[in-house]
């Protein structure tokens, strides 16, 4: 939301313990081109996840630290240069949700409080995630 265009995220999340904790690896990217603008974000998270009962799947809670940097390319009207701004954003949120694990799908949805942080504002807000995943690993695909 605090960038203009779409920015995907792929995490990995790996299990430390076999008492729920786990460790949440998160990569963001999004690009928007158009005749006038060129926009690329880029960023990387990281975040430690607690399940409440079983492990890996069930309720949990989260807390996780983003940082989203987003590079835009103005191109001036009558001029051959452009204008190049770099902005970012910090997200650093806690939430609360619930994952249902398949063997080879998983649903993860959640809900929380989020602070976020760019170089001239910073926020709270109430956020939400929903999350499709594909476990991998010797069970699921041989690996």
């Amino acid at each position: 939301g605090f960038t203009d265009h779409a920015v995907v995220s792929v995490a990995y999340e790996r299990s430390l313990t076999e008492k729920g904790l786990g460790l949440l690896v998160p990569i963001h990217a999004g690009y928007y081109g158009d005749e006038y603008e060129n926009a690329l974000a880029l960023g990387f998270g990281l975040g430690a996840r607690k399940y409440i009962g079983r492990p890996f799947s069930g309720s949990y809670i989260t807390f996780q630290s983003d940082y989203v940097y987003d590079w835009n390319e103005y191109l001036r009207w009558g001029s051959t240069g452009s204008l190049e701004t770099v902005d970012f954003v910090s997200v650093t949120q806690l939430t609360f949700g619930y994952k249902w694990m398949w063997r080879t799908f998983s649903l993860d949805l959640s809900m929380g409080g989020a602070f976020y942080a760019t170089e001239t504002a910073k926020h709270t807000n109430v956020i939400g995630n929903a999350n499709i995943g594909f476990p991998f690993g010797k069970e699921n695909f041989g690996l």
